[in-house]
């Protein structure tokens, strides 16, 4: 819930490419080891909606 609560807001009609998810995470001041978990996220796909990341992050739980 951590990583959804810091990034959801990098989402807009277009969705969001890792560039605007670290942005966003960047601003709400995220600890280090989410940023270990976004460094995973693919660099060039768009993700529609922040539940879209957990394609690429199925190991990290959503609750």
């Amino acid at each position: 819930m951590e990583i959804l609560d810091l990034v959801e807001g990098a989402f807009g009609t277009s969705g969001a490419i890792k560039r605007d998810i670290v942005d966003h995470a960047e601003y709400n001041a995220a600890r280090p080891a989410v940023f270990d978990v976004l460094a995973r996220l693919d660099d060039v796909r768009r993700y529609a909606t922040v539940r879209d990341l957990w394609s690429d992050l199925a190991d990290v739980p959503v609750e």
